[in-house]
Order: structure tokens, then sequence, then C-alpha cells
């Protein structure tokens, strides 16, 4: 018998609830913003039924804090009375029909969104720029491609892919705009695939004017990555009707299997041979 978790469960932690400390999200410092933001969206959540709820902080996300003020209030700095007095979920919360569904989904997308008129008016701007006839192409490179046991796992033939998802695209999308942390590798081998004008975000500044793009886009081909889940669900929120094509898998489970938790069921898969 664990006599220090049993004193933490019967005496620490009601001490700190009774104290207003909140349950804490534990978040990996290894993980970026997309894994980020179904963490919020739990806390968003736990918050609205009645639970003080935080996500931990890390470095690699306070960024967010610049485009979405909003986050710092479901977000804390744990010190070491929260490690003595809070809960903290150590699970990840983020597959959709399990952990929330798709009403909260909507519900925590638009109000992200509406929290910040700054990221609304980048939103706007790519909508006129994008217009009505352009899709959106969005590619994961990075580091998904520098390490093998990440290869193995999230590796994507993303030329077999892309082909793949432009043939389940209306003809009525004539331009097609690539958004990429690679671009370089993207004008070698995914520009040669499409069928049309191309182009790219000569003025981008930062990772929001990606996803500001890819929540803009009236036609996208999601990377699989959560960065472009989200650019998904936010742009979906927005604008439901649209089309979105996912790729065959987000990563490969352990048994070889594909993993699409986190795929919205309104997404259209794109099959492709492995």
């Amino acid at each position: 018998m664990d006599y220090q978790i049993i004193f933490k469960q019967k005496i620490l932690h009601p001490l700190g609830r009774a104290l207003s400390f909140p349950e804490i999200q534990h978040a990996s410092p290894l993980i970026n913003g997309g894994n980020f933001l179904y963490y919020w969206m739990y806390a968003y959540h736990r918050e609205k039924q009645g639970t003080k709820t935080k996500v931990q902080e890390q470095e690699s996300i306070r960024m967010w804090f610049d485009e979405f003020p909003w986050l710092n209030k479901y977000s804390v700095r744990p010190t070491l009375i929260h490690r003595l007095l809070s809960t903290w979920n150590g699970s990840s919360p983020d597959v959709l029909g399990r952990d929330f569904t798709k009403t909260q989904l909507r519900e925590f997308s638009l109000a992200l969104l509406e929290s910040s008129p700054n990221f609304m008016d980048k939103v706007k701007r790519y909508q006129s720029w994008l217009g009505k006839d352009t899709c959106v192409i969005n590619i994961r490179r990075g580091d998904y491609y520098m390490h093998q046991h990440l290869i193995d796992q999230y590796g994507l033939d993303n030329e077999k892919y892309v082909k793949a998802a432009l043939a389940q695209v209306s003809d009525k999308f004539t331009r097609f705009c690539i958004v990429s942390d690679d671009i370089a590798w993207c004008q070698e081998y995914i520009a040669p695939l499409v069928q049309g004008e191309i182009f790219y975000n000569r003025n981008r500044q930062d990772l929001f004017d990606d996803l500001a793009l890819l929540v803009a886009a009236p036609a996208l081909i999601l990377a699989n990555s959560t960065f472009s889940f989200w650019g998904g669900h936010l742009g979906d929120s927005l604008n439901p009707e649209r089309c979105v094509l996912a790729p065959p898998y987000h990563f490969r489970n352990s048994d070889g299997s594909y993993n699409r938790e986190r795929f919205d069921g309104s997404w259209i898969v794109v099959e492709i041979d492995d």
C-alpha cells in the first residue's frame, strides 16, 4: 500500500480543493500548440462544469498567449504548493467521441476564435486573398522526417497522398496555396503534382499565419499533425460545409494499424497504398 498516494488523495487533494487550488492538466515540454489546444479545451469544459482546471504551462507554447490572451485564463505555472495540493491529470483528453463531443469541440473553437480579434482579422484577410476557388494544401515535414523512430510512426508518402487527395477535390478549385514548414521540399516534390495555379504566403510572419490560412481555406488538404487538425476544426466551426480531406492516418499504432482517433467524422479520409 502506497501511503504517500493515500495521503495525497485523502488529505492534500481535498484540502487543495477547499483552498481553490485547481486541477492541473500535465503537459510535456516536448509537445506543441496543437496538442495543447486539446488540453485547453479540456480545461475550458471542466471549468464550465464547475471544476477549476488549468493547463501546465511550458515554454514552447507561451507564444500562444500573445495571439490568444484568453488562454492565460486556463493556464498555470505550477509551484511547489501546486504539486502538493492540486490534483493532476496525466491523461491526454484528445480523442473526439471519447473525451469530448462534436458540440463541445465547436463551442470551444468558436470561443477561442472570438477571443482574439487580431487572429480573426488575419482569417478575414486570408479569406479575401484566397477567394472561393482555392484549395489549401498543408504539408508537415520537420522532425517527422529527421529521426527514424518518428519516420516509422508518422512518416507519410506525401506525394502519393496529395496526388490522391487532389483527385477528390472539385474542379471548381483551380488555385492551390501550399502551407508547410518546408516550402523548398514542397516546391520540388508537391508542386509538380498540382494542375492549376500554385502560390505560397510570401508574407508569412509566424505559425499563426499558417493556422489562419488553414482556418480560412474554402477547401483543405490536411497534414497528419494536430496543428493541421486544429486548422480543420477551427475552420469547420466557421464554415461547416467546406471540403476537408484527411491523410490515411495521424500515425501508425505499434501493431501497424492506422490511428485516426483525432479525425473529425466529416473529413474525407484519403486512402493510399502503404
